[in-house]
């Protein structure tokens, strides 16, 4: 009723109120505007707050007993949101005020349990075949360089001009100069490859302890898989689970 100007006796065209003459008023046109102005300043609370608040729900968790991904419910204008079942499961429902405790909680325990034996074999393993295929690339640049050489010692008299040999040698400088690139990745990886114990052990410290808000929330999408909410308690199943001491935890 509060908003339509018809319970004033008014209509409203081209922002324009008309008076309806047998229109009998229940409130006056000047109490209508009023309350639709406290209306529409409401509304758009309720809508920036609804906004703000899924802005700030990165993961969304589902429900222990259909297993079903849970929907984002508002209070009234103030008030923070909650996770409500879709299935109207009622008694499964979390603010999301204690869902992001539940994540923070849940990445710093994470952090806290790092098998870091299990992540220094995959960085040798990575590292290694990182190698691997470094040195492959350089084999072949080796070998092209080699074969334009030959190429130009047997084929071209370099003492004279020539288009063809002018090529090769061109060729050579733009191989030259990838070569040196893989030769800098090289040392870099083999660097890599003597600090592991010191790089892992830093990792570890980097994301305990040196995480922006941002990149910590970031984290946590990359490492929860499933935030799954009983009645009491919620328990969280993670990805890269051999990183870790535990693949859920609770």
């Amino acid at each position: 009723m509060l908003k339509q100007p018809f319970y004033a006796g008014y209509y409203m065209t081209q922002n324009e109120y008309h008076r309806l003459p047998h229109v009998p008023a229940i409130i006056t046109l000047d109490e209508y505007k009023s309350a639709n102005k406290k209306l529409e300043q409401l509304e758009k609370q309720y809508y920036e707050l609804k906004a703000k608040t899924q802005d700030n729900v990165f993961i969304r968790p589902i429900c222990f007993i259909c297993n079903s991904e849970m929907s984002l419910k508002m209070n009234t204008v103030g008030t923070e949101g909650y996770f409500l079942c879709n299935r109207k499961h009622e008694l499964v429902d979390i603010s999301i005020q204690q869902l992001n405790k539940v994540i923070d909680e849940i990445v710093t325990e994470a952090l806290n349990n790092l098998n870091t034996n299990e992540l220094e074999k995959k960085c040798i393993s990575f590292l290694t075949s990182l190698k691997k295929a470094n040195d492959q690339d350089k084999t072949a640049c080796l070998q092209a360089i080699r074969h334009i050489e030959y190429k130009l010692c047997t084929t071209y008299n370099l003492s004279k001009p020539c288009n063809e040999a002018q090529k090769l040698l061109e060729e050579i400088r733009a191989l030259e100069s990838k070569l040196n690139n893989i030769v800098q990745k090289e040392q870099k990886i083999n660097e890599c490859l003597r600090e592991i114990n010191e790089l892992v052990r830093l990792i570890q410290v980097m994301l305990r302890e040196n995480l922006e808000d941002h990149e910590r929330r970031l984290l946590a999408k990359m490492m929860i898989k499933n935030l799954i909410v009983h009645h009491d308690y919620v328990i969280c199943e993670l990805f890269f689970h051999e990183f870790f001491k535990s693949e859920v935890l609770t």
